[in-house]
Protein backbone atom coordinates (compact mmCIF):
# COMPACT_ATOMS: atom_id res chain seq x y z
CA UNK A 1 0.00 0.00 0.00
CA UNK A 2 1.74 3.72 -0.69
CA UNK A 3 1.79 6.17 1.88
CA UNK A 4 -1.16 8.21 -0.19
CA UNK A 5 -3.29 5.68 -0.46
CA UNK A 6 -2.91 5.00 4.15
CA UNK A 7 -3.52 8.88 4.15
CA UNK A 8 -6.74 8.94 2.27
CA UNK A 9 -7.58 5.93 3.61
CA UNK A 10 -7.04 7.44 7.01
CA UNK A 11 -8.92 10.70 5.53
CA UNK A 12 -11.72 8.75 4.88
CA UNK A 13 -11.84 6.63 8.43
CA UNK A 14 -11.27 9.59 10.88
CA UNK A 15 -12.08 12.76 8.76
CA UNK A 16 -8.91 14.23 9.39
CA UNK A 17 -5.10 13.47 8.54
CA UNK A 18 -2.75 11.29 10.63
CA UNK A 19 -0.80 14.23 11.77
CA UNK A 20 -3.97 16.10 12.60
CA UNK A 21 -4.50 12.52 14.72
CA UNK A 22 -1.28 12.16 16.48
CA UNK A 23 -1.65 15.96 17.08
CA UNK A 24 -4.81 15.51 18.86
CA UNK A 25 -4.09 12.84 20.80
CA UNK A 26 -0.77 14.28 21.83
CA UNK A 27 -2.77 17.24 23.28
CA UNK A 28 -5.96 15.34 25.31
CA UNK A 29 -2.78 13.18 26.62
CA UNK A 30 -1.63 15.94 28.27
CA UNK A 31 -4.67 17.25 29.20
CA UNK A 32 -5.51 14.39 31.15
CA UNK A 33 -1.91 14.41 32.42
CA UNK A 34 -2.73 18.18 33.65
CA UNK A 35 -6.35 17.43 35.08
CA UNK A 36 -4.49 14.89 37.40
CA UNK A 37 -0.72 16.51 38.45
CA UNK A 38 -0.55 18.46 41.59
CA UNK A 39 0.79 22.18 40.67
CA UNK A 40 4.24 22.14 41.03
CA UNK A 41 6.74 24.68 39.53
CA UNK A 42 7.58 23.52 35.89
CA UNK A 43 4.94 20.98 35.71
CA UNK A 44 3.00 22.30 32.34
CA UNK A 45 6.41 22.18 30.99
CA UNK A 46 7.25 18.45 32.01
CA UNK A 47 4.18 17.26 30.81
CA UNK A 48 4.03 19.10 27.68
CA UNK A 49 7.73 17.44 26.70
CA UNK A 50 6.49 14.26 27.83
CA UNK A 51 4.10 14.36 25.35
CA UNK A 52 6.17 15.38 22.15
CA UNK A 53 5.62 19.42 22.36
CA UNK A 54 9.46 20.97 22.38
CA UNK A 55 8.27 24.26 21.98
CA UNK A 56 6.35 25.77 24.77
CA UNK A 57 5.03 28.61 23.57
CA UNK A 58 3.37 26.18 20.45
CA UNK A 59 1.97 23.97 22.84
CA UNK A 60 0.37 26.66 25.03
CA UNK A 61 -1.42 28.05 21.86
CA UNK A 62 -2.61 24.92 20.21
CA UNK A 63 -3.64 23.92 23.79
CA UNK A 64 -5.45 27.21 24.36
CA UNK A 65 -7.15 26.72 20.66
CA UNK A 66 -8.46 23.47 21.28
CA UNK A 67 -9.59 23.65 24.84
CA UNK A 68 -10.71 27.07 25.55
CA UNK A 69 -7.88 27.36 28.42
CA UNK A 70 -4.28 27.22 28.74
CA UNK A 71 -2.58 24.66 29.86
CA UNK A 72 -1.75 26.58 33.84
CA UNK A 73 -5.60 27.07 33.93
CA UNK A 74 -6.32 23.24 33.27
CA UNK A 75 -3.52 22.56 36.31
CA UNK A 76 -4.54 24.82 38.53
CA UNK A 77 -8.25 23.75 38.33
CA UNK A 78 -7.41 20.64 39.09
CA UNK A 79 -5.54 21.34 42.22
CA UNK A 80 -8.36 23.51 42.93
CA UNK A 81 -10.84 20.71 42.85
CA UNK A 82 -11.51 19.37 46.39
CA UNK A 83 -12.66 15.85 45.33
CA UNK A 84 -9.32 15.39 44.22
CA UNK A 85 -8.09 15.42 47.73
Amino acid sequence: MSARTLQLGFRKSKNTTPMEYLRLLRLHGARADLQQARQGKGTVSAIALRHGFTHLSLFSREYRREFGELPSQTLRAASQDPQRG
